[in-house]
C-alpha cells in the first residue's frame, strides 16, 4: 500500500471521529455534576436504627440519652435530583422534599429543603458525604448534619452525644404457612401471604384463622453488633435474623425458636411444623428458571 493513501486513511478516519465527536474531551463533566450523580444514586432507600435502639438498652444506656427505633425512607420523586424525605429523623417526624444541586466547590453538593431557609451542605469524604446544615430557617429541622454512605446515614443532633446510626434496610417478600408442611405431604394447610418485611427489625402481625385466633409475629433483623458477646474476645460476626414471637390472651408475649444466616443472605426461613416462614428479596412471581 502507498503512504499517499495511508494518509489518506488516516485523515479521513481523524475526520469521521470529529464530525461525531466520538473522542472530544471537551465533553468531561466537571467533578461536581459526577458527584451529584453518585449522591443521588446513594440516597434512596429505607433506613432504620433498630440495631441501636437494641444496643441502647443493652448496653443500658440512660434513657436521654438513647435513639430510639425510628424509620425514614428517602424516594425519588420524579424528577432529576429530587428526593422525598419521610419519617422519623432524629425523633421528630419529618416530610421535606430535597432538591440536590452542585456546590461551589468540585467536591460539594446542596440539598435545597423546599419551603424553607435551609439547605444541607454536602462534602465528598472518604467513601461517603459530610452533610452540614446552613440557613436561617435550619433551627427547626430537627437534626444539624448527616453523613450519607452506602449503606448507612448518620445523623447528628444537639441534644444527644452520639449520631444516630441509621442502617439502610432491604425489603423481603414473605410467607407463612401454618401448619408448617414439608416433603409433598397431602396436608391442608392456611397461607398468610403477601408480607413484606425490611431487614433492619421489619415486623408483621397477623391472627389465625383457625378457632385458636392465635396472634403471631414475625420479624426480619439483620443484626449489626454493637459490642462482643463474650469476653474472650473473640469478634461475633453479623447475622441476618429471623424471629417468630406470640401474644398470649393473658397479654404475655412468648418468643419461639428463630433462625439465622449471613446478613447478606436474599432468603431465609425456617419450618417449625406448625408453621412455616419463607422470606426472600425477589418475589415468587418473579422467580427466574435455573438449573
Amino acid at each position: 500500500m502507498k503512504i499517499s493513501t495511508i494518509t489518506t486513511m488516516i485523515v479521513s478516519g481523524l475526520l469521521v471521529g470529529s464530525a461525531h465527536g466520538a473522542w472530544a474531551q471537551g465533553q468531561d463533566s466537571t467533578p461536581g455534576e459526577r458527584n451529584l450523580l453518585v449522591l443521588s444514586e446513594m440516597l434512596p432507600g429505607i433506613y432504620s436504627t433498630a440495631n441501636q435502639a437494641l444496643f441502647d438498652a443493652r448496653r443500658s444506656v440512660a434513657e436521654d440519652a438513647r435513639h430510639g427505633n425510628q424509620t425514614f425512607r428517602i424516594e425519588r420523586s420524579g424528577e432529576d435530583h429530587q428526593f422525598a424525605m419521610k419519617g422519623d429523623v432524629a425523633g421528630k417526624a419529618v416530610e421535606y422534599r430535597l432538591s440536590l444541586v452542585p456546590g461551589p466547590s468540585a467536591l460539594e453538593l446542596t440539598a435545597e429543603i423546599e419551603h424553607t431557609d435551609c439547605e444541607i451542605n454536602f462534602r465528598r469524604r472518604a467513601e461517603h458525604f459530610d452533610g452540614a446544615l446552613n440557613g436561617s430557617g435550619c433551627a427547626g429541622i430537627g437534626f444539624t448534619g448527616m453523613q450519607v454512605s452506602h449503606n448507612e446515614v448518620w445523623v447528628q443532633t444537639a441534644a444527644i452525644d452520639e449520631p444516630f446510626w441509621y442502617e439502610r434496610a432491604r425489603e423481603f417478600h414473605c410467607y407463612a404457612d401454618l401448619p408448617g408442611v414439608s416433603g409433598g405431604r397431602d396436608i391442608p394447610f392456611e397461607r398468610y401471604d403477601d408480607i413484606i418485611l425490611h431487614d433492619k427489625g421489619g415486623s408483621h402481625t397477623f391472627t389465625t384463622r383457625d378457632e385458636e385466633k392465635r396472634q403471631l409475629t414475625i420479624t426480619l433483623q439483620s443484626i449489626t453488633w454493637h459490642v462482643l458477646n463474650e469476653d474472650n474476645g473473640n469478634f461475633n460476626r453479623n447475622s441476618l435474623v429471623l424471629y417468630a414471637s406470640e401474644t398470649m390472651p393473658d397479654g404475655s408475649r412468648v418468643s419461639h425458636p428463630y433462625t439465622f444466616t449471613e446478613p447478606s443472605a436474599e432468603r431465609i426461613g425456617y419450618n417449625l411444623r406448625w408453621m412455616l416462614v419463607n422470606c426472600a428479596i425477589t418475589p415468587r412471581d418473579e422467580a427466574r428458571p435455573e438449573m
